[in-house]
């Protein structure tokens, strides 16, 4: 059966549900039969689902099929030259959001693209920018979230808040301590984070180590081990 006709078969009833699904094999099948799949569809991009949803082999196979790419896609994928081009098209792109809520620092700090980081915030972009969704989250916090210790350095060095607070008032270094990347909480430690933050519910960041056992975390931020 060839990929055109095994499309036919194909049980998802787009690539959205495909990628869900991790099917590599029908993700090539819709995308031989129509490349422009791979692009922005009615506010939905399968880059970003791919790449939200961690399906490395479907956003390759996106990105193989060469679709242009919005501030938001580059940002995510790490697509320097896009971000620049796009940017000098129209350099209020630098400050805009997504649907998501997030701009395209956001997605790069999320994503661990630190050129990116750089030339979005040389360019203009804010390194305390408030996401517009109900996490209400940092760049820096997106930094964290996805383990990306040389952004996380960066935005620091750049400007960013290291006591940001995003929904709950939650911030990095809480959010290191509760996944127990000391390596993290010693960053943001020696970037003046304050360790007697507490968020809305009254938890410390020693108390959530504590909490999702992180034992170890926990004693080096009750002690005040720097």
């Amino acid at each position: 059966m060839t990929n055109a006709e095994r499309v036919s078969t194909v049980e998802y009833p787009d690539i959205f549900d495909a990628i869900m699904a991790d099917d590599l094999e029908a993700i090539e099948a819709m995308l031989h039969v129509d490349p422009a799949l791979a692009a922005r569809q009615h506010h939905r991009s399968p880059i970003l689902l791919a790449a939200y949803r961690q399906r490395r082999d479907a956003l390759e196979a996106l990105l193989r099929r060469e679709p242009p790419l919005d501030v938001f896609e580059a940002a995510a994928t790490g697509a320097l030259e896009v971000v620049r081009v796009l940017l000098a098209e129209r350099p209020g792109r630098v400050g805009a959001y997504s649907d998501d809520g997030l701009t395209a620092l956001h997605l790069a700090a999320f994503f661990g693209h630190d050129p990116v980081v750089q030339e979005l915030i040389d360019r203009g972009a804010r390194p305390g920018a408030v996401a517009h969704n109900e996490e209400e989250s940092a760049p820096l916090h997106l930094a964290v979230a996805g383990a990306h210790q040389s952004t996380a350095a960066l935005l620091l060095e750049l400007g960013a808040a290291v006591d940001a607070q995003e929904l709950g008032g939650v911030t990095p270094l809480h959010l290191a301590a509760r996944r127990g990347n000391f390596d993290l909480v010693r960053l943001l430690l020696s970037h003046g984070a304050r360790r007697e933050v507490e968020t809305e519910t009254g938890k410390t960041a020693a108390d959530l180590a504590y909490e999702f056992e992180h034992d170890a975390l926990a004693a080096f931020l009750r002690s005040g081990g720097g």
